[in-house]
């Protein structure tokens, strides 16, 4: 049997499927299983949580600090005209 995938690549088969089916196999959990359980659903929560915390403090912090610089810098560039060295060299000739 010839037929083109999803992609639109061409493969052969033989028509055969290999079907697994685990709902008849039950597998009894112990104790220590549903403890490791437990703990991988709290260590992927603390992970999930802290890089989605980190990433939005980075941005606010970013927003934050351009904001900072924005207000700052003609604040500074108007005190440094009024005070800095060349406004004490013109007051003083």
């Amino acid at each position: 049997m010839y037929a083109r995938n999803g992609g639109g690549d061409y493969y052969e088969s033989d028509g055969d499927v290999l079907v697994i089916n685990y709902t008849n196999a039950p597998i009894p959990l112990q104790q220590q299983a549903w403890i490791i359980f437990d703990l991988k659903n709290g260590v992927f929560s603390f992970y999930d949580t802290l890089l989605t915390s980190l990433l939005l403090a980075l941005a606010v912090g970013m927003l934050g600090f351009s904001l900072l610089v924005m207000w700052l810098w003609p604040a500074l560039s108007w005190l440094l005209k009024k005070y800095g060295p060349r406004g004490q060299m013109d007051r003083q000739a």
